[in-house]
């Protein structure tokens, strides 16, 4: 069991490297979102920006272009073995907000009776899970409405598919010797309300199944104006995409040797499991250190983008924005509900919301209490 569940998982991490990558733009910007009119922002054409290379800080694993002036964030999020690559960018004016990638979007197998019996050991990459097969037009759907149905006037008002995704991955399939089983694709418009606003969304979908593995990949919009003008845009950045030939070839050797202790030592599998939050908050810290001094530039700017678009790239990021008393902020994970920030180097506790600054000492004796004061969620 343990075999077959280790062949998958390195399958799955080597096929979502294909599913991040692909490569030329044949998107259509003439869709129109329902209710949006056609005057309500500029065609932007990908051939009008500037763009500037992003490295991801934590790891140099890839890099990216993203439009020059915007603010822009790529990096890779890692559970183990699996790693995701996320991009994000925001319009200077914080009207406009592209990302592509989902931190903590899993890769899916189809379960079997082997996965059933042993179910805790199927399960225990949490970017790796057991789930019936859904093509792209029911799980995009679905996606959308569990990741944005809570904003406020939420509305699905256009569906489509972007058949242009198929023949993208069909060639890089083709150029690591495999084939897909099957690839669909799916587009859904949406819209909510954000502080006064109205704002439309469009996300673009593609689903690749691979003998029983299947693979959901998604990018998008946001913006108050018309989301179809970005597309193309949103697809120049997917292409662009770039992977560091020496973190793959270390990555590949890593790989196997995690493998090895995975079937040698299932506990201790799970205890790096488990340690693997740290390196979220370690991709946090190397984040704020590297775009400090990008950050400073946008402090004036600062209210238009907490007021529109910061909430849905959290959103997208299953992040959070916090603020210490003096006024600095942060990102931390999004799955605590206090946070208490470190002033001498700038690294995070998330506690629950009864936890007080005292009780730290009880969660790890080695901490100074005195070192760390809390941070409010502003979004």
């Amino acid at each position: 069991m343990k075999t077959h569940i280790i062949l998958l998982v390195a399958c799955s991490a080597s096929l979502l490297l294909l599913q991040n990558c692909n490569t030329k733009n044949t998107s259509s910007g003439s869709e129109k979102s329902a209710g949006i009119a056609e005057n309500s922002t500029a065609t932007v054409s990908a051939d009008d920006i500037e763009f500037e290379w992003i490295q991801d800080p934590a790891e140099k694993a890839f890099e990216v272009q993203l439009p020059r002036g915007w603010k822009n964030d790529a990096y890779i999020y890692r559970v183990y073995d699996l790693t995701r690559n996320v991009a994000t960018s925001l319009s200077p004016d914080g009207n406009t907000a592209l990302f592509i990638g989902d931190p903590k979007m899993p890769a899916y197998s189809i379960p079997n009776d082997l996965s059933n019996q042993y179910g805790s050991i199927a399960n225990q990459n949490p970017l790796f899970r057991y789930e019936e097969y859904k093509k792209a037009d029911e799980y995009l759907e679905n996606y959308v409405k569990n990741k944005f149905g809570k904003l406020t006037n939420f509305n699905i008002t256009q569906k489509s598919t972007c058949p242009e995704y198929i023949k993208l991955i069909e060639d890089q399939f083709q150029e690591n010797g495999m084939k897909a089983d099957e690839i669909t694709t799916s587009r859904i418009f949406f819209d909510y309300d954000m502080n006064g606003k109205k704002v439309h969304a469009l996300l673009n979908c593609t689903v690749t199944l691979f003998n029983t593995i299947w693979m959901p990949g998604v990018n998008g919009i946001s913006t108050t104006g018309n989301p179809a003008s970005f597309n193309e845009m949103v697809f120049k950045i997917v292409s662009t995409v770039k992977h560091n030939p020496d973190w793959l070839a270390n990555e590949e050797r890593m790989r196997q040797q995690r493998l090895a202790k995975m079937q040698a030592d299932h506990q201790r599998n799970m205890a790096e499991i488990h340690a693997s939050g740290q390196r979220h908050q370690l991709r946090m810290q190397n984040m704020q250190a590297a775009n400090d001094a990008h950050n400073n530039s946008w402090k004036q700017q600062q209210n238009s983008i907490d007021n529109n678009h910061g909430m849905f790239l959290n959103m997208i990021k299953e992040e959070s924005t916090v603020a210490t008393p003096t006024g600095q902020t942060f990102q931390v994970d999004n799955s605590h509900q206090k946070y208490y920030i470190n002033k001498l180097d700038n690294s995070y506790i998330g506690t629950d919301q009864h936890t007080t600054k005292d009780d730290l000492r009880k969660l790890n004796p080695n901490i100074d209490p005195d070192n760390y004061e809390e941070a409010q969620i502003i979004r």
